[in-house]
């Protein structure tokens, strides 16, 4: 839960530093994932119990802010009432050391407008460890930085 404390910290920051654009990060998400899910265990108490009020605050700081969470490490960026969200997939939570994974790198900018823009994501693949018959444990290469050479993208 935010408090109602921690909301108005983030409105009195923001009133002192108009021009400012912030990174709002929480463990728990805000909103539900447009998404369906494969047991209700995996809805019942993970978004904030407060996030749709929480949400509604921030939105007089949607152009310059973006919501950053994890929790459920879900790969999934959005938008609610304007608010951009950006959920982190985790290499680790649910992983199984013999699969790949794979996280972001996300790159912030401002426009010559003044709003807060998402760049187009870097993913960093990380590949599972390959183990020898003998069932020792042999790791492969560290992870490799996918291909910087396309043009950025924003997404916002």
């Amino acid at each position: 839960m935010v408090s109602f404390a921690q909301a108005k910290a983030i409105d009195i920051a923001a009133k002192q530093y108009p021009r400012a654009c912030w990174i709002v990060a929480l463990h728990h998400h805000v909103v539900e994932y447009p998404m369906p899910a494969k047991a209700l265990s995996e809805r019942i108490g993970t978004a904030l119990i407060n996030g749709s009020w929480f949400l509604r605050r921030l939105q007089r700081m949607a152009d310059h802010a973006v919501v950053m969470h994890g929790h459920r490490h879900i790969d999934w960026i959005g938008e609610c009432g304007g608010l951009l969200i950006v959920s982190a997939p985790s290499p680790v939570m649910q992983a199984i050391d013999e699969l790949d994974t794979y996280f972001y790198v996300h790159t912030l900018a401002v426009g010559t407008d003044g709003k807060l823009r998402l760049l187009e994501p870097d993913r960093i693949d990380l590949p599972g460890r390959q183990f020898a018959d003998d069932s020792s444990a042999t790791e492969t290469e560290s992870g490799s930085v996918g291909d910087n050479s396309t043009p950025i993208r924003e997404i916002r």
